[in-house]
């Protein structure tokens, strides 16, 4: 058996998704914060499109490119 010196998933482009408490997803309440685990910044949102706003933001703070519109 070979082992794989490095991960499939590296943790440079790890998000995690903590929704608050009191967010309600099913009745259009989305409350939290994404993480970006290798650095820990923490990126706050209060609605779907903030959610958006901040994958994007995290996306290309952390080097990934921001998504080209599609029109």
């Amino acid at each position: 058996m070979i082992l794989k010196a490095h991960s499939s998933y590296p943790h440079s482009g790890t998000y995690v998704l903590k929704l608050h408490c009191n967010a309600r997803p099913r009745r259009g309440r989305i409350v939290g914060c994404l993480e970006h685990v290798a650095s820990g910044h923490q990126f706050h949102f209060n609605s779907g499109d903030e959610l958006i706003a901040c994958l994007i933001s995290a996306a290309t703070m952390h080097g990934q490119p921001a998504p080209e519109n599609e029109s």
